[in-house]
């Protein structure tokens, strides 16, 4: 809005940042006036589309685990509104997810897909590249496990997270299907653009040597990586530095854990050799698993 004190203007704009426009307004006479004003563009709510199952029977979510995040909410009638839920990552660290199915009984128990989506530019949608962020290719009754990288271009501040399952064949992130459940949470993206590894607390004298096994091997689905100590016993507590690297010598996988046992999603790589690499405070460890699908 402009005034000269006699005539008063008003402007529309749509600014896409927040920043500083220059606004000229020149006379009919050939004055001219020069004045920055400061625009700034809020975000006055995100719509997204609706997702949700109608019927428990083949399953539904029953926990979410992702960082800050573990919820073990039941059936909710095929849509759980978690958005009051949220957790902060940061550009550039990869961080473990878990999603648990749950049946109305242990004797009947179908494979559900399981897909999570995270909306990176915050644009109300899950539909741009990259967007799918975990989707192992087999539908299975346990629990999905697998790692989500948060990528250097995804925008600051808060955004969020669909988590669907589905009985007969992959969910989409839109829509209404039968067999199956949908949640939704907030994830805060914070922070620079390198990756960062989490750092150990115990110091190097006081961590035992540990050792790997890694099966099966091959495998199709998931893979299961325990650390060990020399007298073969479970080791906890230590945390374990782990990269899956492809034949091409890109780190297609990437976490830190601290469990006697890891389980890593592997479903969704595609067939190859791989390289992996596990590392300690105090030990180093390589070894070869191929993936068969």
């Amino acid at each position: 809005m402009w005034s000269t004190g006699a005539t008063t203007k008003a402007i529309t704009v749509s600014p896409s940042v927040n920043t500083s426009y220059t606004v000229t307004v020149t006379y009919s006479g050939g004055c001219t006036s020069l004045k920055s004003a400061t625009v700034t563009v809020s975000n006055c709510g995100t719509t997204y589309c609706t997702a949700n199952g109608t019927n428990k029977t083949n399953g539904y979510i029953n926990k979410v685990v992702f960082r800050t995040i573990c919820n073990t909410s039941g059936w909710n009638g095929g849509y759980g509104n978690f958005l009051n839920q949220s957790t902060t990552v940061t550009k550039g660290t990869c961080y473990n997810i878990s999603v648990s199915p749950g049946y109305q009984s242990s004797c009947s128990q179908s494979c559900v897909y399981t897909r999570v989506w995270i909306d990176w530019n915050h644009d109300g949608d899950f539909t741009d590249a990259g967007e799918l962020v975990f989707a192992p290719s087999t539908a299975s009754t346990s629990v999905r496990t697998g790692c989500i990288c948060i990528p250097s271009t995804a925008l600051s501040g808060s955004t969020r997270m669909r988590v669907a399952i589905k009985h007969g064949s992959a969910p989409a992130c839109c829509g209404t299907f039968t067999y199956g459940e949908v949640e939704d949470y907030t994830i805060v993206i914070s922070g620079g653009n390198t990756r960062e590894i989490m750092e150990e607390t115990a110091t190097e004298e006081t961590m035992p040597i540990v050792s790997f096994k890694l099966y099966p091997n091959p495998v199709s689905d998931q893979l299961v990586v325990e650390q060990i100590d020399e007298n073969n016993m479970p080791v906890e507590n230590i945390a374990t530095d782990i990269q899956l690297i492809d034949e091409n010598g890109r780190v297609a996988f990437k976490t830190v854990f601290t469990d006697a046992k890891e389980v890593i999603e592997v479903s969704n790589y595609i067939s190859g050799i791989y390289i992996v690499q596990m590392r300690t405070k105090s030990t180093f460890s390589t070894q070869k698993i191929i993936i068969s699908h």
